[in-house]
């Protein structure tokens, strides 16, 4: 039997065509459209090219067209089948079939009988029989092998009904080929399915396949120990062996050299290799890769990095050789001021010597110009080391306990001299509720705010400086001495003020607001620097508010553990004072310190305005009076008695000002204040004011801080002073016999060693304390100092206090006194005055000891 691709136009009706849904004569259609899609044949047009993303979108479309018009002409076929196909009696119509493909069904030949039941029934079972089995060899080969055998099953039952089957067989029959039909068209589009994704798999593959090949780094992958199964481009150009010749063999590359390297806690491999372009430095990484259906495999990436690890070391030599020049510069910068500060000692220790013999006026202002030019000098070389400090990450803090009112009170008396010798005003405030003790590194915070309010001196020509600092906030219980508190600091001038451009840089190192040539108001530009990196050390962040013009306004917010509480107390609660002052600095400051100490504090610019009503409603206690009233502080008291102020008046005076202060007290002032003036004085003298504890003594109040008396020693010691500096030992030497002690001078490290060998056996005087220069021929002091310890360890002697003496300021000296065995080192130029102090503090450890 043969069946054709399409069926006679004048086909005639069929009873039971109406059951038949789909003609199977049809399938071929469609078969021969998707067989021409997929293999290329039959339509004379070749598959769209893999990876051709249009021409693969413009093949699914023509698919579902193709699918949408087979249904409409299956549709049009079986109203064709059933109106016009009349089998002739007692056989069927010999199958049609498709041009250049002929199916026979041997089985269903022999079969073809005439039909014992009515011409309508012989005509049915013929057409059922025909359509399937013609469905089914067309099927078979539509699908090829997965579904021939069903169909062919298919036609066999057909024929066996063209035999004589029943016609319930033929229903049962009927019914079973509209369900393979579906299945047919479900297998065919899950056909079309699988061969789109097989397309985009080999698309993805292809695309995987670029990129391995396009990417700059060798991969390859080879079985375990043995050969190779894959390398991409990549191999070939850097090593110059084609794929094919490595393929299924060892990999053919030997290591030059090889390092260990770990990356992010990943062992890696550098190896070097011989390449195309002659040895090159690989990072070479393994890993296993799964293989489906097989052993796994090593997948290598080889990435070439060489010009990274020529830039590394290039860094690290770079590195390399600027942590040897910083650490030369550092050594430089230690050793010139070392050398510096030895004659600067001697310079300024005479200075200090010829200070104290009887002198003329002309002399003494030569002996300060000595004194003055020496201490600039010294700052400068302090500002210059504690630089190179802050450069190198050297620069420590040591916090420990600080009174911040005592800082700021003794910064101002320090600058107030050359406040006042340019006729300008200093004061500073605390305010009362501030801790009486926090834990900072005290010397770094007075060096910050000397600095800022030096450069507010500097720069302020009239009106004044003022150093004020605020609790903001505390955390603890009242009276609890843990916890911590916020400080603001602020040092405001009214100097010439900073542009926005100059506030931008002026943190900078060695940048100035005045860069012009004629610098007059001179410097490096250090202060400044050394003071942010010194704030930012302590947790906070200098900030400055000005205007051309207008002053300055520097700040800064420290939060500081508090280790005592403050203990304030309103003292002058009740008291009425009137301050007679034009001062834009410093007397309003006073006015603010009495207010929180309790007072009714008045201040009136000068004493006509003073109304006498309010004087007569309400009487003062006490009256300061400014000595730089417009009138004079005379006049202004007598000006203020005559509008019937009648109280205990106070006048304020400058340090330049102590011979006048017999004339004020003949005059009719009670006492006098020395400006700038410490909270504690200024409560001191006003409680004594107000309570008439006068007398002729009121005025002595301040004269002891003015000329505070020189250190009297607990007792007179015998003093060992190791020093090979001739100038640096005679102001030593004239420094500790003007305190009353008794000095033994030796000139070397091993004279200092044997002197107390003898003390310790008794063959000499007792040595109290020794003073050892660090630096000195034959031994050092380190070598000295360190042989005393040993000896003294041997012989069960008492530690005997050390002192080392030294013009190196840097903190790795001070570490290697103590290692050595020193107490404390004192660095020169020496503090005269403070020695004293020094010394009996070292002998009461060493009696407590």
């Amino acid at each position: 039997m043969f069946f054709e691709a399409n069926p006679p136009a004048n086909a005639g009706g069929c009873a039971h065509a109406s059951r038949v849904s789909q003609s199977p004569c049809l399938i071929l259609s469609p078969y021969a459209f998707w067989s021409s899609v997929v293999t290329g044949r039959g339509t004379g047009k070749a598959r769209p090219a893999l990876g051709n993303h249009a021409g693969r979108m413009r093949d699914r479309h023509a698919r579902k067209v193709a699918r949408a018009g087979d249904e409409r002409a299956v549709d049009d076929a079986l109203a064709k089948d059933a109106a016009g196909r009349h089998p002739a009696d007692g056989e069927m119509n010999a199958p049609r079939t498709r041009p250049g493909r002929a199916v026979t069904s041997e089985k269903a030949a022999n079969r073809r009988k005439p039909l014992k039941a009515g011409a309508a029934i012989f005509a049915l079972s013929a057409a059922a029989a025909a359509s399937l089995g013609g469905a089914a060899a067309v099927v078979g080969l539509a699908t090829e092998v997965p579904i021939a055998i069903p169909f062919a099953m298919l036609g066999t039952a057909a024929l066996v009904l063209a035999g004589g089957a029943s016609i319930s067989r033929l229903d049962r029959f009927a019914n079973s080929r509209r369900e393979l039909i579906d299945d047919v068209d479900l297998l065919r589009r899950r056909l079309e399915t699988l061969t789109d994704h097989s397309w985009e798999l080999r698309e993805t593959l292809e695309l995987y396949r670029s990129v391995i090949d396009t990417v700059g780094d060798v991969v390859v992958r080879r079985e375990a120990g043995g050969p190779v199964v894959f390398v991409n481009d990549a191999f070939t150009r850097t090593f110059g062996i084609e794929a094919d010749a490595v393929t299924g063999r060892t990999l053919p590359l030997t290591p030059i050299r090889e390092e260990m390297a770990d990356r992010g806690g990943r062992p890696e491999r550098h190896v070097m290799l011989d390449t195309v372009d002659g040895p090159r430095w690989f990072l070479w990484r393994d890993s296993a890769v799964a293989e489906e259906g097989g052993p796994p495999l090593i997948q290598s990436v080889i990435r070439d990095v060489t010009a990274s690890l020529t830039a590394e070391a290039a860094l690290i030599e770079a590195r390399d050789q600027a942590e040897s020049a910083n650490r030369a510069k550092s050594r430089f910068v230690a050793t010139v001021s070392h050398e510096i500060r030895t004659p600067l000692n001697g310079i300024l220790g005479m200075a200090g010597l010829l200070s104290d013999t009887p002198l003329s006026s002309e002399q003494t202002s030569y002996v300060e110009a000595v004194r003055t030019s020496g201490e600039a000098l010294l700052t400068l070389i302090d500002d210059v080391l504690d630089f190179s400090k802050v450069e190198a990450g050297r620069l420590d803090l040591n916090p420990a306990e600080t009174d911040i009112r005592a800082v700021v009170e003794t910064l101002v008396e320090l600058i107030a001299p050359r406040a006042h010798a340019k006729s300008i005003e200093i004061a500073g405030y605390v305010d009362p509720a501030v801790p009486d003790a926090l834990l900072v590194d005290g010397p770094r915070l007075r060096q910050v705010l000397l600095n800022l309010a030096g450069n507010g001196v500097k720069f302020t020509e009239s009106g004044g400086v003022s150093l004020e600092v605020i609790l903001l906030d505390a955390t603890g219980a009242s009276g609890d001495a843990t916890g911590t508190a916020t400080l603001a600091f602020t040092i405001r001038d009214t100097g010439i003020g900073l542009d926005e451009a100059q506030q931008k840089r002026i943190f900078e190192e060695f940048e100035q607001a005045d860069l012009g040539p004629t610098r007059r108001f001179g410097g490096t530009g250090l202060g400044l620097a050394i003071s942010q990196r010194l704030v930012r050390l302590m947790g906070g962040e200098i900030g400055v508010e000005s205007a051309p013009c207008a002053g300055a306004a520097f700040s800064f917010t420290l939060e500081l553990p508090v280790l005592k509480p403050a203990r304030h107390e309103e003292a002058l609660v009740g008291r009425r004072i009137l301050m007679v002052s034009r001062s834009l600095v410093e007397v309003p400051l006073l006015a603010r310190s009495l207010s929180r100490m309790g007072a009714d504090v008045e201040v009136a610019g000068d004493p006509h305005s003073v109304s006498p009503g309010t004087i007569l409603a309400q009487p003062f206690d006490v009256v300061l009076v400014d000595s730089r009233s417009p009138d004079g502080p005379v006049a202004a008291r007598e000006a203020l008695v005559a509008r019937g102020v009648e109280c205990p008046s106070v006048v304020l005076v400058t340090p330049g000002e102590r011979a006048e202060l017999a004339a004020y007290r003949e005059e009719g002032f009670d006492a006098y204040l020395v400006k700038p003036v410490r909270s504690t004085s200024l409560l001191r003298v006003i409680a004594a004011v107000c309570a008439n504890e006068g007398g002729e003594g009121d005025t002595d109040f301040e004269a002891g801080r003015l000329a505070a008396p020189r250190y009297v020693p607990s007792r007179s010691l015998s003093v060992l002073l190791a020093e090979d500096n001739d100038i640096n030992a005679l102001l030593a030497r004239s420094a500790l016999e003007k305190l009353g002690h008794h000095v033994r001078h030796v000139g070397d490290g091993k004279a200092a060693v044997e002197a107390v060998l003898a003390s310790f056996d008794g063959v000499a005087r007792p040595i109290d304390i020794v003073l050892m220069d660090l630096h000195m021929p034959v031994v050092d002091g380190f070598e000295a100092t360190a042989t005393i310890r040993s000896i003294e360890s041997e012989r069960g002697q008492t530690r005997m206090p050390v002192l080392a003496l030294t013009a190196d300021a840097m903190a790795e000296t001070e570490e290697a006194c103590r290692a050595a065995g020193a107490d404390r080192r004192l660095t020169k130029p020496l503090d005269v005055d403070a020695l004293g102090a020094i010394l009996d503090e070292a002998v009461g450890l060493r009696q407590s000891a």
